[in-house]
């Protein structure tokens, strides 16, 4: 097993509605990953249309995200994806990031290189950066500093995988997480676009303006 780096790591995002963050997070995860996978609704173009531009970008449609009257069946989607590309990627590293979540610019310089030890039992976090706005991010002008749980979560073992079914997007990436024998934070902050917590019952928040 070998450390991550850019050639042996990919993502998995999941994008319902959120096309105007994450064409900002895209601009910047996705020249820092090998590939993007991308789970959507099948009725969500914009996001369609969005991912469509990068070559490294690729959608899954998946129709479940209000599965058995689920405000937003986060953990299903991300299954479904863990499910399909698990047989393409045995020998790579994956982060799961969040719609609204950056990578910081040093992540492989910082983040990974000064992290001695990575191995399959761990799942890997970090502390996040909250932006309210888009001339917060220009300014580099966060409203908080937070740890957290979901918006990134980098692993190797992909034996475990996230639950069939939740009823949003509150509590499955700690359930998630809580599969690994431990859990390590590596340095660095991601950034974050927009309110914590305001759209794990489905999108509210209002669009982000560049």
């Amino acid at each position: 097993m070998k450390k991550p780096r850019k050639e042996n790591t990919i993502a998995i995002t999941t994008c319902v509605n959120f096309s105007d963050k994450l064409r900002q997070a895209l601009e910047l995860n996705s020249v820092m990953l090998k590939k993007i996978y991308v789970v959507t609704d099948p009725q969500d173009k914009d996001t369609v249309d969005l991912c469509a531009n990068y070559t490294n970008v690729e959608i899954i449609i998946c129709p479940d995200a209000k599965k058995n009257g689920a405000k937003f069946n986060k953990s299903g989607l991300l299954k479904q994806a863990q499910v399909l590309i698990t047989p393409k990627h045995r020998e790579d590293w994956i982060i799961i990031i969040d719609a609204d979540t950056i990578l910081p610019p040093d992540f492989w310089t910082c983040s990974i290189q000064k992290h001695q030890i990575f191995t399959k039992d761990v799942i890997y976090l970090m502390k996040r950066k909250i932006y309210q706005t888009n001339e917060d991010f220009v300014a580099d002008k966060p409203s908080s500093i937070q740890k957290g749980c979901g918006f990134f979560q980098l692993y190797y073992n992909k034996s475990k995988m996230y639950a069939d079914f939740s009823e949003s997007a509150a509590d499955c990436d700690e359930l998630f997480q809580n599969l690994f024998a431990k859990q390590t934070e590596l340095e660095g902050y991601c950034i974050h676009l927009g309110q914590n917590g305001l759209d794990w019952s489905g999108r509210i928040s209002e669009e982000w303006l560049v």
